[in-house]
């Protein structure tokens, strides 16, 4: 029987994205364009390697008070139970119920922008999110209770360094980062991560220098999404009560 080996692919895979980041950080002057085409480059390999279930796009969450999230370069959401999405002036307004993860694109790892990445998860995680049951073939379904949304930061280059571990570990429920990710090989995923429950500080992380950090992320990635499972479906009454 013949064998591929997924190892190769996979670092194959890791060095084209890194190359395609390093060209863009190399040939554009401007950062700010820089950091979009960041943005466009993981959001086209997460759309083409987790499963076609998913919803990629940067935008905004809203809940059914009106409260907005900032800006999230990378917002992982259902459709399938999500009657909308806002669409106004270029930017996407997604409903909190159905966000599964977001992500914030970075050039390099560091505190600082550990930081900026943990007030984005806040500013998501705190917003009101709704769940009713359907009505199904064998008959009314309980409301789904609500997922942990997860929360990461992806990057070209950079290790975590000591200040940056010690800073992860004391988090808010609301700003922990499930995982960290440089393309120049750290890794790093919450250990113990609870979907349905209480993330509190301080948390413990378990971190990978020198594997494949794409595959890591990727893996660890479907495998959390896996547990969730599907969203929850929203109530759309809830909303029009505050229209």
């Amino acid at each position: 029987m013949k064998k591929i080996k997924l190892k190769e692919i996979f670092q194959g895979l890791q060095v084209q994205m890194e190359a395609k980041l390093t060209l863009s950080r190399s040939v554009i002057p401007h950062p700010g364009t820089v950091g979009e085409v960041s943005e466009l480059e993981w959001l086209g390999l997460l759309k083409n390697f987790l499963p076609k279930r998913y919803c990629f796009d940067k935008g905004f969450v809203v809940d059914s008070t009106g409260s907005v999230s900032d800006q999230i370069d990378i917002i992982v959401y259902d459709r399938h139970y999500t009657p909308f999405v806002f669409h106004t002036n270029g930017a996407k307004y997604i409903p909190a119920e159905a966000v599964y993860a977001i992500i914030e694109c970075k050039q390099n790892i560091s505190k600082a922008h550990i930081q900026y990445a943990a007030h984005k998860a806040s500013s998501v995680r705190k917003l009101k999110r709704t769940s009713i049951g359907f009505m199904q073939a064998t008959g009314p379904t309980e409301p789904k209770p609500l997922h942990n949304i997860l929360a990461g930061i992806v990057c070209l280059d950079g290790t975590i360094s000591n200040g940056s571990k010690a800073y992860l570990k004391t988090l808010s429920a609301d700003e922990m980062l499930t995982f960290v990710c440089s393309l120049s090989g750290t890794y790093a995923h919450v250990k113990k991560l609870d979907i349905w429950g209480d993330n509190n500080s301080p948390h413990e992380y378990d971190i990978q220098n020198g594997k494949p950090s794409l595959v890591m992320l990727t893996m660890n990635l479907i495998g959390d999404l896996q547990e969730i499972g599907t969203a929850p479906a929203l109530n759309v009454k809830e909303y029009l009560s505050n229209i």
